[in-house]
């Protein structure tokens, strides 16, 4: 009669797990709450909405095992549902795995972290790198190039090859290198020389270089770097959005694959992520030997190990990275030694603020370390008067940012640029949730009304006036 024993704890740890899923996505947790209010928590399918984020798939992951994945909402505008296999865009998260088959080299003896890697870079790339520049300094954003944005190309437009890409032919952001310092520069141009060493190590692209060394062997069938055909996968692409309109041609492609180009539903992305832990808990030769493996974990900087991002405490320490690109926001967490963590994609602008309060929320319930100690508690109270911000704020004759309210949220909105959502953190004091600025609305000489914005960036303090 053993086995009724065993039938019905497995019966019971099922039906916990689902309440404790359950629980979990009905009490997301934003990244601000005010101390005199109770706190404040919220269902999945309300912040999607109040995000504009159609879709979402979230796996989980526990002690080495996926629990479970769910997915809610919409992957296309004829509203076919977001299911498991469904693949989206992740952005930056193509970097840390882009980082992975770096290691594979290395592991293979076919490269080293820091030698100089010009003589493996393609002709227009070996014009632009003008210093010396090792595979370590690109991994770690200290390569000597800045940062730019990656905005793609859409299915409409001539897709730009590398060299294309570097020499600015098509509209792309040209190459420049600055002398490498040792100073942080997250850089997305470095990934394309990253790329490059790769391809020529292998003489393959970087796609089939995925596939061969990790896709393959680790069975899985729902990721992919492939860009410039992605249709013809054979996977089901969720669609892109930005703030309740679909992209046109539903998806933009990226040549620069390693630092944006990869495609992957939330379970395959786990289980590369749960052979990261084995693998450096057991050393396993088939992937990366823990001993060079172990470098993702080493601080290049204080937040950072090589390309994922890193936090350690004295509860212990995670990795994780995010993605943006047009139309799509992801998140990751793993804690590498306890085999637990999250994924989360989704196929909207706002997608990483909600990913984020889908982590703080999962945090909690699964009981990570330290996580959940991203949550801020401000003083004062909540405004509730936010149209007196809305309008258009002129920095110069050129350039102007719109501020903008929907469903009790400001946004920002410059020109030309994605729109970000503001969380208020004091009277007339907000914070973008997406790069770093502080904006304080400032009201005139003989009244209330709001005259004016200035933007706290970190070069630099900007002011703008209201039209």
């Amino acid at each position: 009669m053993r086995w009724k024993s065993v039938y019905l704890l497995s019966f019971v740890s099922v039906f916990a797990s689902a309440e404790v899923k359950e629980q979990a996505l009905d009490n997301l947790l934003p990244y601000f709450q005010f101390k005199v209010e109770k706190e404040q928590t919220y269902l999945l399918e309300d912040r999607m909405a109040y995000y504009d984020v159609p879709g979402v798939s979230i796996t989980l992951f526990d002690k080495g095992e996926i629990l479970w994945t769910h997915t809610q909402g919409a992957k296309n505008k004829a509203g076919d549902p977001v299911e498991q296999d469904t693949a989206f865009q992740v952005a930056s998260i193509s970097k840390p795995v882009a980082a992975l088959l770096v290691l594979k080299a290395v592991d293979e003896g076919k490269i080293t972290l820091d030698e100089d890697i010009r003589r493996l870079l393609i002709p227009e790339l070996q014009e632009k790198a003008v210093y010396p520049v090792s595979l370590r300094q690109l991994l770690t954003h200290t390569g000597g190039f800045a940062m730019t944005g990656l905005p793609g190309f859409t299915r409409g437009e001539h897709y730009p090859s590398p060299a294309q890409v570097v020499t600015g032919e098509y509209g792309a952001t040209p190459f420049e290198q600055q002398e490498p310092s040792g100073e942080f520069v997250y850089s997305n141009p470095g990934f394309l020389l990253v790329q490059s060493v790769l391809e020529s190590l292998y003489d393959k692209p970087i796609k089939e270089i995925a596939q061969e060394k990790f896709w393959q062997p680790l069975e899985l069938e729902n990721i992919s770097y492939e860009q410039k055909r992605a249709e013809y996968q054979g996977m089901d692409l969720a669609h892109g959005s930005q703030y309740g309109h679909w992209l046109l041609g539903d998806w933009n492609r990226h040549t620069i694959q390693a630092a944006a180009g990869l495609w992957t539903s939330t379970p395959d992305l786990a289980r590369l992520l749960l052979t990261v832990h084995q693998s450096l808990n057991t050393d396993n030769p088939d992937f990366v030997r823990a001993e060079t493996l172990s470098v993702i974990q080493e601080p290049s900087h204080p937040f950072m190990g090589l390309t994922f991002y890193r936090h350690s405490d004295e509860h212990g320490e995670y990795l994780f990275h995010g993605g943006i690109n047009k139309g799509y926001e992801s998140h990751f967490v793993l804690y590498p030694e306890l085999g637990s963590g999250a994924v989360v994609a989704t196929n909207g602008q706002g997608g990483d603020a909600l990913a984020l309060e889908i982590m703080r929320s999962l945090s909690r319930y699964y009981q990570w370390p330290n996580y959940q100690l991203n949550l801020n508690y401000l003083e004062g109270q909540r405004e509730q008067n936010l149209s007196q911000y809305v309008g258009r704020y002129h920095y110069t004759e050129d350039f102007y940012a719109d501020i903008i309210e929907k469903q009790g949220r400001l946004y920002v909105h410059g020109k030309g640029q994605f729109r970000y959502p503001l969380q208020q953190v004091g009277k007339g004091v907000f914070t973008a949730v997406g790069f770093v600025s502080d904006f304080e609305f400032k009201s005139g000489w003989f009244g209330d009304d709001i005259t004016s914005m200035v933007q706290k960036a970190p070069d630099g303090n900007y002011s703008a006036d209201k039209e």
